[in-house]
Formats: C-alpha cells, sequence, structure tokens
C-alpha cells in the first residue's frame, strides 16, 4: 500500500496546479474519524476510496455548474452564488450543511479547482464541523483522472 498523503492548507496554497493532476497517487490519509486543528484535502486519487468507504460528497459549485456535470451521487449545497458583480458567498451554506450533516459525520467537499471548497471546508470546520474532508483539484482534477461523472 502506498503512503498516505495529506496536503495541508498551506502545502496546498504553495502548490502549483499541475500538481492536483493525476500525477499524484494518493491513499486514503488516517482514520476519517481523526479531529484535526484543520480541515485536510485529499488527492482525487482518494475520493473514490472514501465514497465506496459511505462517505458523503457535497459539491459546493453554484447550480449551474452542478447541473453541467458532477460526481456521482454528490449532493450540491453552493457555497457562493453568481451575482452581477461576481460571486456573493451563500448567506444560508452553514444552514443548509446543518440540515443534512452533524458537525461529527465526516463528509468530502468539493467545486471545480479546490479553492471554494477549501474555503467551505475552513468555515465548516470553525463552526464545529472537524471532519471535513476537502477534495484537491475538485471536479477538474476528478474528469481529468478519467473518474466516472453523472449530469
Amino acid at each position: 500500500m502506498a503512503s498516505p498523503v495529506v496536503v495541508s492548507r498551506s502545502m496546498l496554497s504553495a502548490l502549483r496546479p499541475r500538481f492536483h493532476s493525476s500525477r499524484w497517487v494518493a491513499s486514503f490519509v488516517t482514520s476519517a474519524e481523526t479531529v484535526h486543528e484543520e480541515p485536510r484535502s485529499v488527492l482525487v486519487d482518494a475520493v473514490k476510496g472514501l465514497l465506496d468507504a459511505g462517505h458523503s460528497y457535497v459539491d459546493v459549485r453554484t447550480c449551474d455548474e452542478f447541473t453541467a456535470g458532477h460526481t456521482p451521487g454528490a449532493i450540491n449545497i453552493p457555497y457562493m452564488f453568481k451575482t452581477g458583480t461576481g460571486m456573493d458567498k451563500n448567506p444560508k451554506f452553514l444552514e443548509e450543511v446543518s440540515s443534512s450533516f452533524a458537525k461529527e459525520d465526516t463528509f468530502l467537499l468539493g467545486c471545480q479547482s479546490g479553492r471554494r471548497s477549501l474555503m467551505a471546508a475552513h468555515d465548516l470546520h470553525s463552526a464545529g464541523f472537524r471532519h471535513v474532508i476537502n477534495v484537491a483539484g475538485g471536479y477538474s482534477a476528478w474528469v481529468q483522472n478519467g473518474l466516472p461523472t453523472e449530469k
């Protein structure tokens, strides 16, 4: 079994985007039940195993992005909405996540590239959700790795 790869927030910001591609092979990181000081990020190679283990995938992209294609079985809770001037944070994001998940639940957060979902993971972590896992590289990396999608 390959060594686990854990990508911290500081490491993620230091990585060049090309390292979020399929060139990296990651296995499941430590126990999903472990409480972490900050949200963890995993590469898409590890996500299929986490989904197969029963973890939920929350796609935080806009409804239009989600409808165009998403990870099979994902639920959509937008972190931001498109507005006339750009993107605004969804004021009900925490409420919507809280209506679907308990603070003790382990679940994955993904977006298009991994940046929005990392911001969402930090907001949730600050609100007491200690087991959220960010999908580094997001849906783009998912597609680049040839993983299944649905509309």
